[in-house]
């Protein structure tokens, strides 16, 4: 088991969220909204100012041989050089109950 990670900007979250929500490989996902610091992606006047931009952060489990084929989805829907994703293992997952 894997998780997906992939940030991006608050003008990608519908995309992003429909492309999720589409993609067979990705049964469960969380997006959360975050701050992104540092300047490795476009970032406007007032983001530089406070030092940090507004992103979103989309986390998916899949098994790991599914993660390239969500990642080839998310590319062909997504189409964003600021939609940053790196690839996390799971060593073990459950449900508390």
């Amino acid at each position: 088991m894997v998780q997906v990670n992939v940030t991006f900007p608050p003008a990608l979250e519908k995309t992003v969220t429909e492309a999720m929500m589409a993609a067979l490989h990705a049964p469960r996902f969380t997006i959360i909204k975050g701050y992104g610091h540092g300047f490795a992606h476009k970032t406007r006047i007032e983001e530089r100012i406070h030092g940090k931009s507004d992103r979103y952060l989309a986390w998916a489990l899949a098994e790991e041989k599914n993660a390239g084929p969500l990642l080839d989805f998310l590319r062909r829907h997504v189409k964003s050089h600021d939609a940053l994703w790196w690839i996390t293992p799971i060593i073990d997952a459950g449900a508390l109950a």
